[in-house]
């Protein structure tokens, strides 16, 4: 059995630690809503209920028999009060906000390895790191169909020719087939998972860890790399009605954890979906922000990854 050094071993208690975060006081004052109804109410009775209220319906999430609303800004507790206390309403939640694990802006989507280290095949050190080079080469991910729940992915990149062979755009209110990547963050992802390195002598020399797998961009955050915890809810009730997909990579974080996230997320472990959360990229263990596997993802079904450096200092 291969012993592995204590760092690695510290990185993969850190990855798969589940942890319960967050306070409901940072998101008290928020005016969108998820309010989730008893699975008998037809869809016209929540939307009925909802307006009569005093909400705005944003978003519909039939799977899981919820609606995304805006309340009020000057008197919201009015409406959440009636919401709460209505027979057909199961259970109210602050839309909490989400973020991509990365500080900042990637500039465009094509990202130039840091100190690459070109080798036959395309290899890398971190790639390398994971052991990659100890997989059999016939195994390059073949057969097999990922989600990649982000800020959509470039089709076009050319390290991604041919990977990405659909998409869908979860945000509320944005065109559904726009699943384009104007961040790169998502693009990012992507090559990480499946980007194909061209020639030892060209600069494509990035290799990603399965580059025969077929992508599904879903796009679940903006351009600036924002969004909501509806927006990856509704992504992944998307995965849910699409069986072909047996991987979800979610490389995002949030900071507070969500009852019907943790639904859908254990309706799709039931489904025997792969689930990857994002455990963090700054060497903190619990720190508030940070990813999706911190919020009790892992207890319900995902695994928590996390970034590496060069010197296997663990990054999550």
């Amino acid at each position: 059995m291969k012993s592995y050094p204590p760092q690695r071993k510290r990185c993969l208690f850190l990855l798969l630690t589940i942890l319960l975060l967050g306070s409901t006081t940072a998101w008290a004052m928020t005016t969108r809503h998820i309010v989730t109804f008893t699975p008998e109410t037809p869809v016209t009775l929540q939307e009925e209920i909802v307006t009569t209220s005093g909400g705005t319906i944003l978003q519909r999430l039939p799977l899981l028999h919820a609606l995304v609303i805006q309340v009020p800004a000057d008197h919201p507790e009015a409406t959440l009060q009636a919401l709460r206390t209505h027979p057909a309403v199961a259970a109210v939640e602050p839309d909490t906000s989400i973020t991509a694990q990365s500080r900042g802006h990637f500039e465009g989507t094509f990202i130039t390895p840091v100190d690459p280290e070109p080798v036959e095949g395309g290899y890398t050190w971190n790639l390398l790191q994971i052991y990659l080079d100890e997989v059999d080469p016939v195994i390059q991910g073949q057969g097999v169909t990922i989600a990649v729940l982000d800020t959509g992915i470039d089709p076009e990149h050319p390290d991604l020719a041919g990977a990405v062979i659909g998409g869908y755009n979860a945000r509320a209110g944005e065109d559904p087939d726009d699943y384009l990547d104007r961040n790169g963050h998502g693009t990012h992802i992507a090559g990480i998972i499946a980007a194909a390195a061209g020639a030892p002598d060209e600069w494509r020399v990035m290799r990603g860890i399965a580059p025969q797998v077929q992508l599904y961009a879903v796009r679940v955050l903006a351009d600036d790399g924002g969004g909501y915890l509806s927006d990856l809810i509704n992504g992944l009730s998307w995965v849910y009605e699409h069986p072909e997909i047996r991987v979800v990579n979610m490389s995002l974080g949030f900071s507070q954890g969500s009852p019907l996230l943790h639904q859908i997320i254990k309706q799709l472990h039931k489904a025997g979906v792969v689930l990857i959360a994002s455990a963090g990229n700054y060497d903190t263990l619990g720190a508030s922000g940070e990813g999706a596997a911190g919020e009790g993802a892992a207890g319900e079904g995902a695994a928590g990854e996390g970034a590496a450096g060069k010197g296997e200092k663990c990054s999550g």
